[in-house]
């Protein structure tokens, strides 16, 4: 039998428990029916508001490669054997065939033109000379129509998800002194601003935690924290180390470049 999900006490605005809801029909679903059922591609915060409201949601996730932001959550019979190829995903290999370097604006924005619902499409993974979209198996033969991108004439095919050829995220190791593990002091130190305008970069809703929205300046971060400034990218708190003379923190930083 599916496990089905149940709410924890914690706060949750309208849209998250309609979200929330969405996701326990599809569960009911797949236990009603003794098959396999699959949600649409969830963005990051709400995985993370998914995982944070269920103490287990006997799901298992997927966005058609292993590192994929973007993913579907399916839930499987207990005697099923789980195989993540079933997952409704289809991947869209387009090739550039001009000379402008395309990005990932450029993509999105020509897949959004077709009138496809975000939920439908998963990550866009930008190469060298193309890029592939990962999409609803529904909306496969929409996107493989595609014939230009910003006026550069491109080729579409479908491939098999595991046929992908995606390149690992890259990152620099930054090393940084902080007050404290509190959100303002390490941004600040990072972002090398002062913790004044740290702080109203969090009151002011640019900042995420685990792709959660943190409001609080005095948030206490931890290894292994991811943290999102929209503006300034993503970095993952790698270590804490030993304290300065000063008593002030050194901390390694992950940031993606």
């Amino acid at each position: 039998m599916v496990q089905c999900l149940f709410f924890n006490n914690i706060s949750i605005m309208n849209d998250d428990k309609l979200l929330i809801r969405r996701i326990s029909d599809i569960a009911a679903l797949a236990d009603k029916y003794n098959m396999p059922r699959f949600s649409d591609f969830l963005d990051e915060a709400e995985q993370a508001k998914i995982k944070a409201s269920y103490a287990d949601s006997g799901g298992v996730w997927f966005g058609g490669y292993e590192t994929a932001g973007r993913r579907m959550l399916g839930f499987f019979p207990e005697w099923y054997e789980v195989d993540v190829q079933e997952f409704p995903i289809a991947a869209v290999k387009i090739e550039n065939k001009g000379i402008k370097t395309l990005t990932h604006r450029d993509y999105l924005g020509t897949v959004m033109s077709l009138g496809l619902e975000r939920k439908k499409i998963g990550d866009i993974a930008v190469y060298e000379k193309g890029a592939y979209i990962f999409v609803t198996e529904d909306m496969a033969d929409v996107v493989s129509g595609i014939e230009k991108i910003s006026n550069c004439g491109v080729r579409c095919n479908v491939i098999p998800v595991a046929e992908c050829e995606i390149a690992a995220a890259e990152f620099e190791m930054k090393s940084i002194i902080a007050a404290s593990m509190r959100l303002d002091a390490v941004l600040a130190s990072l972002l090398k601003l002062s913790r004044k305008n740290a702080s109203e970069l969090i009151s002011g809703g640019r900042c995420a935690v685990n792709h959660l929205e943190v409001l609080r300046s005095d948030y206490i971060l931890s290894e292994g924290d991811l943290l999102s400034v929209r503006g300034f990218g993503r970095a993952v708190v790698d270590s804490v180390g030993s304290r300065t003379r000063s008593d002030r923190l050194h901390i390694t930083i992950k940031k993606f470049i």
